[in-house]
């Protein structure tokens, strides 16, 4: 198999990629006290984000289905996303998918000594872009909080983009908004190509209401191309993607999975708000899929940011394109 041909960044993006282009950061924290995580964080770490973010944001702090603003508030906005009321789309729905995403880090990091570092990820989608000094205001005050078992206090000490910018130091306190950085190469495949995907977390995917025990190409990219083009209507451009859904899901559906190696990873999370522990199960592992991609790869390669399936607002969903070569 030769290696495709790479493009220059941001050539052969279609151009409401622009508009949708995801904002990943990192957050470093150090550790003032023991720190004692569970085996995922991602519950932890968003729980601990939203109670700062509603104590930072909220004014009166009334419950968000009694809150007369919920449009125009960042924790809402943010955490809990009610549809616009003048939406087409999703209009019954209590939610519409979050434009933030956590990314904890690795499983199994459950104790942070003091003097130790945590770093973890977010991405912040279209719109929520702009929110990013109400966020550093919210991690700092989680960190002084505490956080898991025990409420271990830590310091926040730098936000850093994905492409190296300090968008926020402890020594000097100063915010600073990201540039915008064009998209990465996106590799040109105009005949067959083989992709291998990497699930770093479990993975949700549903069809017809059961969900999904392996990754299949058919599954994998209508899910994508329900969140990508949910995303770009409500936090980017109020306007359905310019795409042929129906020929997109067709040329996923000729798709072929050549490689499989993915188990079903259980995981349940204790939920304040249902007052019971919560079924959080999906797949992980590396697949690869082979077949003419075409007008997919842009939704490929955007879902390694935003993430697919359910529950990615705690960071399921999580994969990698691992490598992408041309086959016969």
């Amino acid at each position: 198999m030769a290696p495709l041909e790479s493009a220059p960044a941001g050539r052969d993006w279609p151009a409401w990629a622009f508009e949708l282009a995801p904002l990943r950061v990192t957050a470093r924290y150090r550790a003032e006290e023991r720190v004692e995580l569970p085996p995922y964080a991602g519950g932890t770490l968003r729980g601990a984000l939203g109670h700062a973010l509603r104590h930072t944001a909220c004014a009166c702090r009334p419950t968000c289905t009694r809150c007369r603003s919920p449009h125009t508030c960042t924790y809402s906005y943010l955490f809990e996303s009610p549809p616009p009321p003048d939406t087409r789309k999703l209009r019954l729905y209590p939610h519409i998918p979050h434009p933030l995403v956590i990314e904890p880090p690795e499983e199994g990091l459950t104790e942070i000594a003091a003097g130790e570092c945590l770093r973890f990820g977010l991405v912040l989608v279209g719109r929520a872009r702009g929110v990013l000094p109400f966020l550093v205001v919210a991690l700092d005050r989680a960190a002084r909080h505490g956080l898991g078992h025990g409420r271990g206090r830590l310091a926040f000490e730098s936000l850093e983009s994905e492409s190296g910018e300090l968008l926020f130091d402890r020594s000097s306190g100063q915010v600073t908004a990201p540039t915008a950085a064009p998209l990465p190469s996106l590799p040109v495949s105009s005949e067959r190509a083989r992709v291998e995907l990497w699930f770093r977390t479990p993975t949700r995917v549903v069809s017809q209401g059961r969900f999904i025990p392996e990754p299949e190409p058919w599954a994998l990219f209508r899910a994508l191309l329900r969140r990508i083009s949910s995303l770009y209507y409500f936090h980017c451009a109020a306007k359905s993607l310019p795409v042929d859904f129906r020929g997109l899901a067709q040329r996923a559906a000729e798709l072929e999975r050549s490689r499989c190696e993915t188990s079903w990873k259980r995981w349940n999370r204790w939920s304040s708000r249902q007052n019971r522990m919560v079924s959080m199960d999906g797949f992980v592992g590396k697949v690869a899929f082979e077949g003419a991609f075409g007008e997919l790869l842009p939704f490929l390669h955007l879902g390694e940011w935003v993430h697919v399936g359910k529950a990615t607002a705690f960071g399921h969903g999580r994969y990698e394109v691992t490598a992408m070569s041309a086959s016969t």
